[in-house]
């Protein structure tokens, strides 16, 4: 499939993608922080249940740094995640949360052995930067999703949509059948799709436009997340998208849930309705 926007050079994402190993009991997810700055306190949540799932946990030497607001200097973010790239014993990668700080780093990383043995990389928000560039230069699938940060401390006494999005990390990354619903919206455009899903965080997409990182979103289905935004900044990087061509050949596209800022208009929830099903080949 032809490249759209800046970035025109046949890349790997115009090839069939490739689908890591999933996870099964005895597997290695190991815990980097590419983004911003958490502690070790604030990961163990998310260490405690995940080893309850049956993995072994590694914690990468991010988790405690902090440099500004990152998670340790260029440099150590860089060094973590790209070592965890290439641990042959790293079935996994979980970014511990966003914030800002992938693409400082992203075209210092080398995917060279991760190309040869795929892991699954999870995160969302700035994440995504991650998400798109892996998609665009190595084809390979990764997971969107909720991270360390977002792991409650009293599993058992949270609410049970909070639980059965944790649970479907669980269940995304050991393979299996996956459906998720949401109530309809009034202006939702009705119909079927089938392609690969991409996407993510509006901000960190509309930031890649035009480098390596770029996002191929031809006979794709498009997801879109963003939060706090103004409304103007949302209608000015939707306007982004329109004008670069990313809009023009969807198979589909999936508007979540947005919290919206206005000093004028109140704000309001979006929500669309999606059913999407994915499931071990």
């Amino acid at each position: 499939m032809p490249a759209l926007g800046a970035v025109a050079e046949l890349t790997a994402e115009d090839h069939p993608v490739t689908i890591p190993p999933y996870l099964k009991k005895g597997s290695v997810i190991g815990i980097t922080s590419p983004a911003g700055h958490i502690t070790r306190e604030e990961i163990m949540p998310s260490v405690q249940l995940m080893e309850s799932w049956g993995w072994k946990v590694q914690i990468g030497s991010t988790i405690g740094k902090a440099d500004y607001s990152f998670g340790g200097t260029d440099e150590e973010r860089c060094r973590d995640l790209q070592r965890m790239l290439d641990d042959p014993k790293v079935a996994a990668i979980m970014c511990a949360r966003g914030g800002y700080g992938c693409a400082r780093i992203i075209d210092k990383l080398n995917f060279g052995k991760f190309k040869r043995h795929p892991k699954w990389v999870i995160g969302f928000s700035d994440i995504t930067a991650l998400h798109s560039h892996i998609a665009r230069q190595c084809g390979i699938a990764t997971l969107h999703s909720k991270m360390c940060n977002s792991f409650p401390i009293d599993f058992g006494g949270t609410d049970s949509m909070v639980q059965a999005t944790i649970l479907s990390i669980r269940d995304a990354l050991m393979g299996n059948t996956m459906h998720y619903t949401a109530a309809a919206d009034p202006k939702n455009r009705l119909g079927k799709a089938q392609g690969i899903l991409v996407g993510g965080n509006l901000s960190m997409l509309v930031s890649v436009a035009g480098t390596r990182s770029e996002m191929n979103t031809r006979g794709k289905i498009l997801f879109l997340e963003e939060v706090g935004e103004y409304l103007y900044s949302l209608d000015r990087m939707m306007g982004n998208l329109q004008r670069s061509g990313k809009l023009d050949a969807l198979e589909g596209l999936i508007i979540g849930a947005s919290t919206v800022l206005s000093p004028t208009i109140p704000a309001k929830n979006s929500v669309v309705r999606c059913t999407i099903s994915c499931s071990k080949k």
